[in-house]
C-alpha cells in the first residue's frame, strides 16, 4: 500500500512539474526574446532560460521562475500552481520592457563606475616630459 502511495504522489508531481515547466515555456515564448538575451535579464547562465525552453530542464528552481515571473510581469503563483489568469501580451511586453530598461542602466551604471576606477589608476603624465611613470 505504502508503495502505491508512494508512486502516486511521483506522478503528481511529475505531472505538476510538467505544467510549471509549460508555463514556463509559455512565457519564454511570449517574451520573444533571444534565449541569451531572457536568460541575461533574469540574471541567470547563458545558455538556461534555452534549457528551460528546450525541455532540458525538466524543473527549473524557484529562482529561475521567480526570476522569469518578474521579467514577464507574470504571477509566481500562477507560474507555480495555476492558480489565476496567465499574464497578457501586454503586461509581457511592457514588464520585458521595464527589465531591458533595468538591465542596461545597470550596465551602464557598471561600465560608468570601470571607467571611473581605470582613470583614478591611470598614471599620471610627467609634467615636464610628458611620460607616464
Amino acid at each position: 500500500m505504502l508503495f502505491l502511495w508512494k508512486y502516486a504522489f511521483l506522478v503528481l508531481v511529475s505531472l505538476t512539474d510538467q505544467h510549471i515547466l509549460e508555463r514556463a515555456q509559455h512565457l519564454i515564448v511570449m517574451a520573444g526574446l533571444p534565449d541569451v538575451e531572457t536568460s541575461a535579464l533574469c540574471d541567470l547562465g547563458s545558455s538556461h532560460i534555452g534549457m528551460v525552453r528546450r525541455g532540458t530542464i525538466k524543473a527549473p528552481s524557484l529562482k529561475t521562475l521567480t526570476a522569469l515571473a518578474n521579467v514577464t510581469g507574470a504571477k509566481l503563483a500562477w507560474l507555480i500552481g495555476g492558480d489565476g489568469e496567465p499574464p497578457s501580451r501586454e503586461v509581457v511586453n511592457d514588464s520585458v520592457q521595464r527589465a531591458r530598461n533595468a538591465y542596461y542602466v545597470k550596465k551602464l551604471q557598471s561600465a560608468t563606475t570601470e571607467v571611473k576606477r581605470s582613470v583614478v589608476a591611470a598614471p599620471s603624465p610627467c609634467p615636464v616630459c610628458g611620460r607616464s611613470e
